[in-house]
């Protein structure tokens, strides 16, 4: 026993209790970005994958997590500031992270004020945005029961005077283009159209 107590000992005592966290990669040729949003200030409790803060570049925004529990040291930047990846953002104290017991009592007083204020808002109309489009239900334009088939399939064809009209011989007056003499190419032209009449 005593030698597992020892090996726990020496575990802890290697490990630092302040965490330095830098600015995390933001796309491989981003290579700086602008601090926009502080979301937990020096002193605040921090939970593990917890947004800290907000850097913005001219194509994306990356949130900023802390990667431990604790509590929020030091912020190394501040607001408006340019920021390079891989530069230190925060310092993040694992060793004050909150217990177990005040994660519970921080449970309830939340528990407790959502009741409240869902209390408050139970007599308050919503005043959030309204679908314009309104969807319907599935085969809503179609009729409940299909209509019987009371006629024939043929009896909705139209009369046969609408149907089609009669296909005519031509007229005599048609010229034959049988007996037109073609003309013969010239070397020229028959060059031409071998490279793609280029030459004409």
């Amino acid at each position: 026993m005593l030698s597992s107590l020892r090996r726990a000992f020496h575990a802890s005592a290697g490990r630092q209790a302040v965490q330095t966290i830098n600015v995390p990669s933001m796309g491989d040729s981003i290579s700086e970005g602008t601090l926009v949003e502080i979301l937990k200030n020096a002193g605040d409790v921090v939970q593990a994958d917890e947004v800290v803060l907000v850097l913005e570049t001219d194509k994306v925004s990356v949130d900023v997590t802390s990667p431990v529990a604790g509590t929020v040291v030091e912020l190394l930047a501040q607001l408006e500031d340019n920021v390079e990846v891989g530069k230190p953002l925060f310092m993040v104290d694992d060793a004050l992270a909150p217990t177990s017991s005040s994660k519970f009592v921080q449970a309830s007083d939340a528990t407790s004020s959502e009741s409240a204020s869902s209390a408050k808002n139970a007599n308050v109309t919503p005043r959030g945005r309204e679908p314009v489009i309104k969807f319907l239900g599935k085969r809503s334009l179609l009729p409940a029961k299909p209509l019987p088939l009371s006629k024939s399939l043929g009896s909705y064809l139209p009369p046969p005077s609408q149907r089609a009209l009669p296909i005519l011989p031509s007229s005599p007056d048609v010229l034959p283009f049988d007996n037109v003499k073609r003309l013969p190419l010239s070397p020229t032209e028959v060059e031409s159209i071998n490279s793609g009449l280029a030459y004409l």
